[in-house]
């Protein structure tokens, strides 16, 4: 059991790391966490200009895509920033195995959705296959204190 945050946070410290070894100087351009796209909406991480949204679980997905596709116009609005050959790249974390509802409404999306000229193109990535170490790690002394703030807030699980 983790929180959404703990798992976004995991990765951006992952990304940052990597960052940090390959290119000390583009570490904060490249990778930052919880950035602001319009009044309301903020992404959870964005790496290497790849929008990425990170969910534990897949058992909403009309939730889950929902929410990315309520991102689109202002990634459309940024212009060049996001779009990249008529197409925004969008990344999808999930911190289990996905549903295979999860992944064919994604499909779905990405053959017919668009905004204009631009299409969307969601990416599904399962952190159990390739980040287990993200999942699996035991929490951190930090973490910890951040969870239990977060449980008694009521933010376990978001």
């Amino acid at each position: 059991n983790y929180s959404e945050s703990l798992l976004r946070d995991r990765i951006f410290e992952q990304a940052r790391g990597f960052m940090e070894m390959t290119n000390p100087d583009e570490v904060d351009q490249k990778v930052q966490r919880e950035v602001i796209i319009g009044p309301g909406f903020k992404l959870d991480l964005l790496l290497d200009g790849v929008p990425q949204e990170v969910k534990c679980k897949s058992d909403d997905p009309s939730k889950t895509v929902g929410q990315i596709l309520s991102y689109l116009p202002y990634l459309v609005d940024k212009g060049d920033k996001f779009i990249k050959d008529g197409k925004i790249k969008f990344v999808l974390v999930i911190g289990e195995k996905p549903s295979d509802s999860m992944k064919s409404h994604i499909k779905k999306i990405n053959d017919s959705y668009k905004i204009g000229d631009v299409a969307i193109e969601i990416h599904l990535k399962d952190a159990t296959l390739k980040n287990k170490s993200l999942i699996e790690a035991p929490l951190s002394r930090r973490e910890k204190n951040k969870q239990k703030t977060s449980f008694k807030e009521g933010k376990w699980g978001r």
